[in-house]
């Protein structure tokens, strides 16, 4: 429900001119997705059966559900680029030269289009194994043993640390930017002080209950305590990034005006 009114939002003040559309048609997508994943995910709850069906429903919303995870970062990315070109002239002398910025942008594509195909892999890798455990032809230990043979799970949770530390530096350091350039961007301090915190969240939760089930047997109250947490800290990922809405025709309108009142005034000699 909540994830439906923050879409309803997001939609209505995407009518305001001003916004940068691209970003948030995709968080948009995404929220759409996060909500049907949480749709399927509760469905063995109300019909208290588990069937190879349901199997299938739930695999199915852990894949969607990790397409929302992997997009989180290509927003918060984007919309830091969108705001760095917003400033550019603002930041031209306190900013990394053109090269630098093209190898920054290379590199968030890159890192956003890997994480994405490393858990479609890791899904597909698991939801043939559980398949063929169900319908009889892969007993217990050996479905076990091939969950474990290729530890795709702790790479994906070395992997979201990463990234979440990656979107943590990215905010940083165009923060710095703007603080030498003597110039402020609400946008920018929305995502330091609300998306950055939920994004590191999200990213330890993951990596701290996949050291508990590594280490500890199956405990189906830790796993609802993960699942409760970690779509808590997905949805305040997107409740943050929705917020940054409302700042962005403000910001946006004045951008030019802001410009010429930032940096020494030396700078343009």
């Amino acid at each position: 429900m909540s994830l439906s009114l923050l879409l309803v939002y997001m939609l209505a003040r995407l009518r305001v001119g001003g916004v940068p559309r691209g970003p948030y048609i995709l968080l948009a997508f995404t929220t759409f997705l996060t909500a049907i994943a949480f749709a399927l995910n509760a469905l063995p709850l109300v019909i208290l059966v588990v069937t190879d069906y349901i199997v299938k429903v739930q695999m199915s919303a852990a894949l969607i559900f990790d397409f929302g995870r992997a997009s989180m970062p290509a927003v918060i990315l984007w919309l830091l680029q969108l705001r760095g070109q917003a400033f550019g002239e603002s930041l031209s002398g306190y900013a990394s030269p053109p090269r630098a910025r093209f190898r920054k942008r290379l590199m968030d594509c890159v890192l956003v289009v890997s994480t994405f195909i490393i858990l479609v892999a890791f899904h597909m890798f698991n939801f043939t194994k559980t398949l063929e455990f169900i319908q009889g032809r892969r007993n217990y230990p050996a479905y076990q043993d091939a969950q474990n043979s290729l530890r795709m799970r702790h790479v994906i949770s070395a992997l979201m640390v990463f990234i979440a530390l990656y979107v943590t530096a990215s905010v940083t350091m165009i923060k710095v930017a703007l603080k030498r350039a003597k110039t402020t961007d609400l946008v920018v301090n929305r995502l330091l002080a609300a998306v950055v915190p939920f994004t590191l969240a999200a990213a330890f939760t993951w990596f701290f209950f996949d050291i508990w089930f590594t280490v500890n047997h199956f405990n189906p109250w830790i796993n609802l305590a993960f699942a409760i947490l970690d779509g808590l800290s997905h949805v305040g990922v997107i409740a943050a990034i929705i917020s940054t809405i409302s700042l962005q025709p403000q910001k946006t309108a004045s951008a030019e005006s802001s410009s010429n009142l930032v940096g020494p005034p030396s700078s343009s000699t």
